[in-house]
């Protein structure tokens, strides 16, 4: 499993545990039972509905249960029976998260007599085709005064993002964010081009903003505390959103996973990131956008896990600070649109848990290549590929044990290969082609 999803699926789990006080359908014991006018509200809900091919909302009868908190996906408090969440994700019939699955789906719209859930502090209606008649996101969800966590995404919504959502004041995590399958299924694409509304939700931790598109508005124009104000933030996922330049992050101290990806950012990124003491930042994805390089302050983030800059413009050397970054553990830096020139720092060599080194696609090259210290072959996928580096292969690393992928094809490598790189027991895959050994 990638890093970025490890620590995605964390934050998921614990955004589901928003309350300890509530109990789910099939619990029993002394628990209150629900409210009538709430159970009336979830039924004129299910009315909204028109398709629900999985039977996900079946035990929600009106001659059923009259207990609502007994209901699939409906979470009470025990000591008042008011509902605090709706767990209504699309999943399939084992429980297991859908990426997109239109089949499964519930279709309808989201009706507004969810605001008499007015304790309600948990919401998620994802991966579900919950659009309505007018396709847009409804203004009256800024209305859930207690709101706690709100999961909109992979819902086929066009149009605006309301401003309303920025009165969920209590608000920790959002996240609207789409797929590709969605938006080519349905045509459906969210914009934004004034996120000022985010400076009113001063308690966010978590932010999905994938695929909204801010392509016709510049960020740097929005309120500097638009971002940079939301103090509390650990994670902020806003790739694919033709993002061309972004406001200074410099003050979210609390940051741990940052995902402008595919976009078309450029300029000195870098001086924009958390420049916090301690740096908490551990995963960062700048890949697929137009950043020409990568500075010496990068050492400043010593507790990055993930670096992912590729196919980017990046040119220059790599810098020997990226020694000092002793807990990473994938680094990319590939692509042929990047450039990178020199050789690859001995420093390297200091990263004890890096696992993942791609740095294929460049202009690296080097005398010889040969390092004093052998732990730079201490990982498991090594892929330095279409570069232009010289010498031969170190006889270390033929006795190594961990490694599960090599590629130095296509670089101007030259020697005797040692028969004992064919005995390494751990090898998945081995790419040497286009280079001048013998043997």
């Amino acid at each position: 499993m990638h890093p970025t999803t490890k620590l995605l699926v964390f934050f998921c789990i614990a955004a589901a545990a928003v309350s300890s006080s509530t109990h789910a359908a099939g619990t029993g014991g002394g628990a209150a039972r629900c409210v009538p006018h709430e159970r009336e509200a979830l039924l004129e809900f299910k009315g909204g509905i028109t398709s629900d091919p999985t039977g996900q909302l079946a035990s929600w009868r009106r001659d059923g249960d009259h207990d609502c908190c007994r209901w699939r996906g409906v979470r009470c408090s025990r000591r008042t029976g008011h509902v605090r969440e709706l767990h209504l994700r699309n999943v399939h019939a084992n429980n297991t998260l859908l990426i997109d699955d239109a089949e499964t789906a519930l279709v309808g719209q989201i009706s507004p007599s969810l605001l008499s859930l007015r304790h309600l502090v948990h919401l998620d209606l994802s991966v579900q085709e919950l659009q309505g008649p007018t396709g847009r996101v409804p203004e009256f969800l800024g209305s859930f005064k207690k709101l706690r966590y709100i999961n909109l995404s992979c819902i086929p919504f066009i149009g605006r993002v309301p401003p309303h959502l920025g009165n969920l004041s209590r608000l920790q995590s959002l996240d609207l964010s789409q797929t590709n399958d969605v938006i080519l299924s349905f045509g459906a694409h969210l914009s934004s081009t004034d996120i000022s509304w985010l400076t009113r939700l001063p308690m966010l931790r978590y932010l999905n903003m994938q695929h909204l598109n801010v392509g016709d508005s510049d960020l740097n124009d929005q309120p500097p505390s638009a971002l940079g104000g939301l103090k509390h933030l650990q994670v902020l996922i806003y790739s694919r959103s033709s993002m061309g330049t972004i406001p200074s992050m410099r003050n979210l101290c609390n940051l741990e996973v940052l995902d402008l990806s595919d976009n078309f950012l450029h300029g000195n990124i870098f001086e924009m990131l958390p420049r916090c003491s301690p740096n908490k930042l551990t995963e960062l994805h700048l890949e697929n956008n137009n950043v020409r390089g990568l500075p010496r302050l990068i050492g400043e983030f010593v507790n990055i896990v993930t670096l992912d800059m590729s196919n980017n413009q990046l040119t220059g050397h790599i810098p020997s600070e990226i020694g000092m970054l002793n807990k990473l553990a994938y680094l990319d830096l590939s692509n042929e649109k990047n450039q990178l020139t020199g050789t690859i720092p001995s420093e390297i060599g200091m990263l004890n848990n890096l696992a993942y080194m791609d740095l294929s696609g460049n202009n690296i090259g080097g005398q010889e290549f040969n390092y004093h210290d052998s732990r730079i072959f201490d990982m498991a996928i090594i892929d330095i590929s279409s570069n232009f580096l010289t010498g031969g292969i170190p006889e270390e690393l033929v006795t190594l044990d961990g490694i599960l992928s090599l590629n130095f094809s296509w670089n101007t490598l030259s020697g005797k290969l040692s028969n004992k790189i064919g005995a390494m027991q751990s090898m998945e895959s081995l790419d040497l082609s286009r280079n001048r050994f013998y043997g």
